[in-house]
């Protein structure tokens, strides 16, 4: 199994999760991760992030993702994310 597809079952198990429990959404804020990377980044992006980022995995199928603009296009391709929003000066 390759790392995308990986990615996409383990946010459709966590979506899973979510209505079992009753829960909204899964809120994971990262910061610039190769020095001090997020485990969880693991099972829901694959990859490193430059920026500070928010993944937002909702229980309705509707997860988004909000990353500085150098990561918006890995995220894009990644395809388990129905929104990515980039931004260039800051998340905040």
């Amino acid at each position: 199994m390759d790392d995308q597809k990986l990615i996409q079952e383990k946010i459709a198990q966590a979506t899973d999760i979510l209505r079992e429990f009753d829960i909204d959404v899964w809120l994971t804020f990262v910061r610039e991760t190769p020095l001090s990377p997020d485990p969880v980044l693991d099972f829901i992006l694959g990859q490193h992030v430059t920026w500070h980022s928010a993944f937002l995995i909702s229980r309705q199928g509707q997860h988004t993702a909000i990353v500085g603009h150098y990561d918006a296009e890995n995220v894009r391709n990644l395809g388990a994310y129905n929104q990515i929003v980039g931004y260039h000066q800051g998340i905040g």
